[in-house]
């Protein structure tokens, strides 16, 4: 049944209607009102886009539960995320590249991503079955500049114009700041625990660090430094079989955080796959090295060489079957 009020009406009907959402919620606003329609013409003028302005996630979930019809969940979607969309009413919503830009599961479970020039989607917001949630911020270009959970703990990142990573926090207090030349040559690294080191580079542009907080020696005689950290980390290692535990759990932890986080489905043509593996690795390389003093302060190729090296033999047939065992959803 249609509902008709005059102009002079409405203002006042459309306070009560917000009080009894407040109060009772928004399925007995609808019914107020007479229906769905009629909330949506007393509230906004008809204009279903703004729809999002008053149900809740998870949306899938409210939707069905206020019993909106589907024929109208295109446009609501499209107004939440302001742009056309394609919704497939089992819990997808495609955005206007044909991208996936939300999830959600039966048990409401969401996923909230967005995507960039290069194509590549990025996690906005990403919920657990405890309970908990991640929200992600990035620049325009898709880098990530902060991450925080439902816990409370966050990091934040800011990169120069050449999206170099120049600055990291994370809410535990550790910070590291890092300055580079116009070649992208490491100058500087500097931390919480005020230890900083600058770099220099001999006749063959090979790096060596000098000047350290706690390193007044000749410079010449550091140029072996990140020699001698490769083979700290290399002591961890015996034929590419971690004997490290924990830092074989801290860099398995890393590449499977980087497959959470990396959607497969835009991977999803031929030859995509190899690009997800590679993706992944490489994403994980700096991670793990930054996570260790030991590493991150005299970060040259060599490290990262041998890092790759280790990635790929301990950990490449996981990442190879996570990708085939979630491509088969991509469908759905």
């Amino acid at each position: 049944m249609k509902f008709i009020i005059t102009e002079n009406q409405q203002e006042s009907l459309k306070s009560k209607i917000y009080q009894i959402i407040d109060k009772m919620g928004l399925k007995k606003a609808i019914k107020l009102v007479n229906g769905f329609d009629n909330l949506v013409r007393v509230l906004f003028g008809g204009d279903m886009t703004r729809v999002g302005e008053i149900i809740e996630l998870p949306y899938f979930m409210s939707l069905n539960k206020l019993e909106i019809p589907s024929d109208r969940w295109e446009e609501i979607f499209g107004g939440i995320f302001n742009q056309d969309v394609e919704v497939i009413v089992t819990g997808f919503v495609y955005g206007e590249n044909g991208y996936e830009i939300y999830r959600e599961g039966t048990d409401g479970l969401y996923e909230i991503t967005t995507y960039y020039d290069t194509n590549i989607t990025k996690l906005i917001e990403k919920n657990y079955l405890d309970g908990s949630s991640e929200t992600f911020n990035y620049t325009e270009s898709g880098d990530l500049t902060r991450w925080e959970d439902s816990d409370g703990e966050w990091q934040i990142r800011k990169y120069d114009k050449n999206r170099r990573l120049i600055f990291r926090e994370d809410s535990d207090g550790s910070w590291i700041r890092r300055e580079f030349d116009e070649n992208g040559d490491l100058l500087y690294t500097e931390n919480q625990k005020g230890v900083w080191r600058k770099y220099g580079y001999d006749e063959n542009g090979n790096r060596y660090s000098w000047s350290g907080s706690n390193d007044d020696t000749d410079p010449k005689q550091n140029i072996t430094e990140s020699k001698s950290n490769l083979r700290w980390l290399r002591r961890r290692d015996f034929k590419q079989q971690m004997s490290d535990q924990e830092i074989y759990d801290l860099l398995k932890d890393i590449v499977v955080e980087g497959g959470d986080y990396t959607d497969i489905c835009n991977y999803n043509y031929e030859g995509g796959k190899d690009d997800y593996i590679r993706e992944i690795i490489n994403g994980s390389i700096p991670t793990f090295i930054y996570s260790f003093d030991e590493l991150g302060y005299s970060y040259t190729k060599d490290i990262e060489e041998f890092v790759y090296k280790l990635i790929t033999d301990e950990f490449h047939k996981m990442i190879s079957d996570h990708y085939e065992n979630y491509l088969e959803l991509c469908d759905e």
